[in-house]
């Protein structure tokens, strides 16, 4: 989700042309340049299919429209994570947090475990494919430190976890 495609049809002889686009076979309207950028969307959370067409029309009398082969794309939902573990420890205690992911669609991921902006540094482990531990232990203060973990999909999409909290006493 919010991946972009450009799409680009080149008709020949060379000439001036208006392009029709479509999308799984609904024209799509506002739409007539060679080129055309588009952010395919996802329909009830699931990988969604299209297929985009183009036709050219020459404004050249007699010349017959041409229509293009499907472009195929696929749009896939980004992956949820949801974070939970300990929320409240004494100063100097281990505590522990897992990451599950789900809607996961393409390996290999790369999690990244955060403290407020900073990297962690506690030592995460891979469960599984879809779900991640990470321990750690801070020192005791009057606010709690606040936890997410980035999860970069094989695809090259990034999505962020909530936040977790921990108070440490």
């Amino acid at each position: 989700v919010g991946g972009q495609v450009e799409l680009i049809a080149t008709a020949t002889p060379a000439g001036n042309y208006t392009y029709t686009w479509s999308d799984n076979n609904v024209v799509i309207d506002g739409v007539s340049d060679s080129n055309y950028v588009v952010s395919p969307f996802i329909n009830d959370g699931d990988v969604t299919a299209h297929a985009y067409t183009v036709v050219a029309t020459s404004d050249l009398p007699g010349c017959a429209s041409l229509s293009s082969a499907a472009a195929n794309v696929n749009a896939y939902p980004n992956p949820t994570i949801f974070l939970y573990g300990d929320g409240v420890v004494c100063d100097g205690a281990d505590f522990d947090m897992t990451a599950n992911i789900t809607g996961l669609y393409y390996e290999p991921v790369t999690v990244t475990w955060y403290e407020g902006e900073m990297i962690s540094l506690g030592a995460a482990t891979a469960l599984s494919a879809t779900s991640y531990l990470l321990e750690d232990n801070q020192s005791a203060r009057s606010y709690p430190y606040v936890y997410t973990v980035e999860v970069t999909t094989g695809n090259g999409c990034v999505v962020r976890s909530n936040e977790h909290r921990v108070l440490v006493m």
